[in-house]
């Protein structure tokens, strides 16, 4: 008798069992109804309506093709239905019979945000090469989508049912990091043009709200499944001495140490006394975890803060990729960053500077000492030794003339101001030489005749061209002189002192020898494709000299082996629990991604070996450039 009921209660548990498993089953599936023409389907998707029943199955030797799949789900309350798309795929998703929703090829992030305290991770086998979509639903019947696929790809791999995974957004306070919370309010995000969206700011215990708008960033980064962004805040806000206002999310998909572009940053604000221009946070949109990003201020942002408003001929530069804006006189192409028009001394600016850069008389070393210990980056001295160079002012004279000068630009002369500004954006001068210009009386009472000989103040800051080398060269950069380079004219000075873009730099890639710890770069073959300016300066021998010597200078400070090895630790630790949330969803280490050398089973192997690497670069370099370190 006990064998009989043990028997009936094992039969019974196996019949439940097996019931929830059909349920589940057939709760919710996706299947592939037919292949229908090009016609029919383009005909559904002008009409916004869609009758599969009517449509005739199509059979083509096409390579590419119009599907038609079915997603039934279980019939419960919910008013959206999660589904996970591949990415780069078109589709359009119908109920009883009409469009009710849809998505571009290469538009992503549609869809919303309905939650504060919690966040939502997506299984890692979808999440890595699928899209999260938030179909609405309308009634308990199914779901019918017009699909463009390749006949090669299967249906179940385009499309699937997602499994998430609620957590508090505790677990991302904990790690002390910023979290950066997006609503993109159902707008598809994607590179053409920014979309509206909100945003929350979230960092120590408290939260700074503002409208913004955002965009996909990137050239070849466009394709990778981790994306980059700009995004632009209403509001500017400063926390921590870090502006939001114009800024960029850095994804680091392709560097799995997320050290690279942080280590650049940090080493060239201090080869600057700068502040660094990155920080890392988490970024969540529409509830759903990204992943660990940095968040940069956008070159343009970071210049603005450099440049007055009463300096009419600054401009930024870009290197980089076509299209350009215009071309110099060496038939070089650049970008335009700053300002949005572009006035035609820009272009001959540039040739000037092309044609003097290996000039040693249009060089100068901002930070370097005056005889009278004063820095010549303080404002009122710059000012008096321009006076002395331009007008040949004994500096007792000079000291007058500056004083009488910045007496007259206050505030209280704002119609004088106006005036100077319009003379000297016509002329071609700074403002303070179209000032000195204008208020001639200043000079002729310090008894200088009116027949003065006006000397050419511009300047290139060779300083900065040094420490950009250096930088590029210690990091192995192989993007660096070529593309995402700045170039900066302030108050008639040239100067390189924004960075950008060292992802693929520090012994990372497998292209253009950049795992090889040997060699330079802006004498490699890549040079060939970078302005010629750059070799102009590496064959001059007294720009040689400098560089050797600042080299130097900075292997006994900033980039000795102790230092180096501190600041990685130090970012390590700061960035170390923040790396376990990011890998949770992009399982990528140990695997092979572009254009990656080296893969390692561990986050500790991928900072093992950037340490190592760049003890070896530095002790070549310490070869080539004289360094006894």
């Amino acid at each position: 008798m006990n064998k009989v009921i043990k028997y009936s209660i094992y039969i019974i548990i196996t019949i439940i069992i097996a019931f929830i498993i059909l349920s589940l089953i057939s709760s919710s599936q996706i299947r592939e109804i037919k292949n229908i023409s090009n016609l029919d389907a383009e005909n559904a998707i002008a009409n916004q309506y869609l009758n599969h029943i009517g449509l005739e199955h199509q059979k083509t030797s096409n390579d590419t093709l119009y599907t038609i799949a079915e997603i039934k789900f279980e019939k419960t309350n919910l008013s959206i239905l999660n589904l996970s798309v591949k990415a780069g795929y078109a589709f359009y998703v119908f109920q009883n019979n009409h469009l009710t929703y849809s998505q571009d090829e290469h538009r992503y992030y549609k869809g919303f945000s309905d939650q504060k305290n919690h966040y939502n991770i997506i299984d890692s086998q979808f999440w890595e090469k699928k899209t999260l979509h938030k179909i609405p639903l309308h009634s308990h019947d199914p779901l019918y989508m017009i699909i463009k696929r390749p006949r090669a790809e299967n249906i179940s791999r385009l499309i699937s049912l997602p499994n998430i995974i609620q957590k508090d957004i505790g677990n991302l306070v904990a790690t002390n990091l910023p979290i950066i919370t997006v609503n993109t309010h159902n707008n598809s995000l994607d590179t053409s043009q920014y979309k509206f969206t909100s945003t929350d700011f979230i960092f120590n215990q408290r939260t700074h709200s503002s409208f913004s708008k955002m965009k996909i960033r990137g050239n070849t980064s466009v394709f990778a499944p981790k994306k980059k962004f700009n995004i632009i805040f209403k509001e500017s806000n400063k926390i921590n001495g870090f502006m939001l206002k114009k800024n960029v999310l850095i994804s680091s998909h392709i560097d799995r140490s997320f050290l690279r572009n942080k280590l650049a940053d940090n080493l060239f604000s201090e080869f600057n006394q700068l502040q660094p221009s990155l920080i890392y946070t988490h970024l969540i949109i529409n509830d759903i975890y990204e992943g660990l990003y940095l968040i940069a201020e956008h070159p343009e942002q970071q210049f603005q803060q450099l440049i007055s408003d009463l300096d009419t001929n600054c401009f930024l530069l870009q290197i980089d990729r076509g299209p350009f804006d215009f071309y110099s006189s060496t038939s070089q192409g650049y970008k335009c960053e700053y300002p949005d028009r572009i006035s035609s001394l820009i272009p001959k600016t540039l040739n000037w500077f092309e044609n003097n850069i290996g000039d040693e008389n249009c060089w100068f070393e901002e930070g370097v000492l005056f005889e009278n210990n004063t820095e010549a980056t303080d404002p009122f001295n710059v000012r008096v030794d321009y006076i002395v160079d331009r007008f040949g002012l004994s500096p007792e004279d000079s000291k007058n003339v500056v004083k009488k000068a910045d007496y007259i630009m206050g505030q209280s002369n704002h119609n004088w101001i106006q005036s100077v500004k319009q003379k000297a954006l016509k002329s071609g001068n700074t403002f303070y030489e179209q000032a000195l210009e204008d208020a001639s009386w200043l000079i002729n009472q310090n008894n200088i005749t009116n027949n003065i000989s006006f000397k050419d103040h511009r300047r290139i800051n060779i300083r900065s061209f040094i420490d950009l080398i250096i930088l590029n060269e210690i990091s192995k950069n192989i993007d660096g002189y070529r593309l995402s380079t700045y170039l900066s004219h302030i108050d008639n000075k040239f100067s390189v002192n924004i960075i950008w873009d060292f992802d693929l730099a520090w012994g990372l890639s497998k292209e253009n020898k950049g795992f090889d710890y040997e060699g330079f770069i802006i004498n490699s073959e890549m040079s060939q494709f970078s302005p010629s300016f750059w070799a102009d300066l590496w064959n001059n021998k007294a720009f040689q000299e400098k560089l050797k010597k600042r080299y130097i200078e900075l292997r006994q400070s900033v980039i000795s082996n102790e230092e180096i090895d501190t600041k990685i630790d130090s970012i390590y630790t700061e960035i170390n629990l923040s790396t376990k949330e990011n890998f949770e969803i992009w399982q990528v280490l140990d695997k092979d991604i572009w254009p990656n050398k080296f893969h390692f089973e561990s986050y500790e192997e991928e900072v093992i070996y950037l340490k190592g690497w760049i003890l070896k670069r530095l002790s070549w370099l310490d070869s080539q450039w004289d360094s006894q370190i």
